[in-house]
């Protein structure tokens, strides 16, 4: 017979549901219409700077500083608890 230790992950300062709760709250008075268009203007200005940006750094290059400032934005919205227990 094997037996399986499942390890609890530590929790966190703000419970997911408390954050999910704050955001609802802050972006629950925007209607959704202008949420729709902040994004659409924030992909017409992305897609504007990586057109100015193709001639300086090439098309690797737009797309490596693409993705880098994307997941730089997501660590800002959702940081991830970095700890690892001795285990893992």
């Amino acid at each position: 017979m094997v037996t399986v230790h499942v390890e609890r992950t530590p929790r966190r300062f703000w419970p997911r549901s408390a954050l999910a709760a704050i955001a609802g709250r802050g972006l629950g008075s925007v209607p959704p219409p202008m949420l729709v268009l902040a994004g659409i203007v924030s992909v017409q200005i992305g897609a504007a700077l990586a057109k100015l940006l193709f001639p300086i750094a090439g098309a690797l290059g737009v797309v490596t500083l693409r993705l880098v400032l994307s997941a730089g934005v997501m660590l800002v919205a959702w940081r991830p608890s970095l700890r690892m227990t001795r285990q893992a």
